[in-house]
């Protein structure tokens, strides 16, 4: 695998949107991730400093002041040079993640480094839920007011964080949850009439997952969308091991049988 093979997806949002969650998920599926805020977080505990937000967003300041807006990105660019090596050496997956890009300056610079294959994704939550969440991580950063955590927002806005966010390649909108969209898949795909299938599909015309029914196999079929997630009712399909218990078959189908790494492929094919 040569090195220009190898996608670097870089995650971008307001704070508590989604993109730590969404890095934990690439490191599940044995993706490589680089997280630019222990580049603070070990320049603070170097420091001998506590992990506060006053202090974290402080030391941010401070360097960004001292060796420009992109200091971060080019502390990260060599630790991601090397995994990209490694990755080449060993035929690992060929895609490495980077967590929490601040500002416009750092796009720019990772832009310059990696071309075409630096691809930046926008992780959207409205702010009262992205509050909510902050309050659960038990970070020492995140104990603030909704007044203190709307001053973080305004202080990361100042580093270039809206305008690099509207750079976005792709969007996700991070307002659910996966338990949410289990249970409209499943609703859909147990309510279907006779025969057919529950549908996540893309919509080109906005870029949004849409979950659909198609009955007898061309009832309620949507132009303008691409299939990449079917699940089969009819009957027939699982009635050897399930008779008529439809519910018991398309519960057992996305626990247990679904790939997902195929889901997103099926994703980025539709997308292109």
């Amino acid at each position: 695998m040569a090195e220009g093979a190898i996608q670097v997806l870089a995650f971008i949002g307001a704070p508590a949107a989604g993109k730590t969650v969404a890095a934990a998920v690439a490191r599940e599926l044995g993706i490589p991730v680089i997280t630019m805020g222990d580049v603070i977080r070990e320049e603070v505990q170097r420091r001998g400093l506590p992990f506060t937000d006053e202090y974290l967003g402080g030391v941010a300041n401070e360097l960004r002041a001292r060796e420009g807006m992109d200091v971060i990105a080019k502390r990260c660019i060599p630790l991601i040079r090397a995994l990209i090596e490694h990755a080449v050496k060993e035929a690992a997956k060929p895609v490495l993640v980077i967590d929490g890009i601040r500002g416009l300056a750092e796009v720019e610079a990772f832009k310059q480094a990696f071309g075409s294959k630096f691809i930046l994704v926008r992780i959207d939550a409205p702010l009262e839920l992205r509050y909510a969440r902050s309050q659960m991580r038990g970070r020492g950063d995140d104990a603030l007011s909704i007044e203190a955590f709307k001053r973080r927002e305004a202080r990361e806005n100042q580093w270039g964080l809206e305008a690099a966010m509207a750079m976005a390649d792709r969007v996700i909108s991070n307002d659910g949850s996966f338990a949410a969209f289990k249970g409209l898949f499943l609703a859909a795909a147990n309510s279907v009439e006779g025969s057919g299938w529950g549908i996540l599909a893309h919509r080109a015309i906005d870029d949004r997952l849409v979950v659909l029914q198609a009955e007898k196999h061309e009832n309620l079929t949507q132009w303008g969308v691409s299939p990449i997630l079917v699940l089969d009712v009819w009957e027939h399909a699982y009635y050897l091991k399930y008779q008529n218990r439809r519910t018991d078959w398309t519960q057992a189908f996305m626990d247990h049988l679904v790939n997902w790494d195929d889901v997103a492929r099926n994703l980025d094919a539709a997308r292109s």
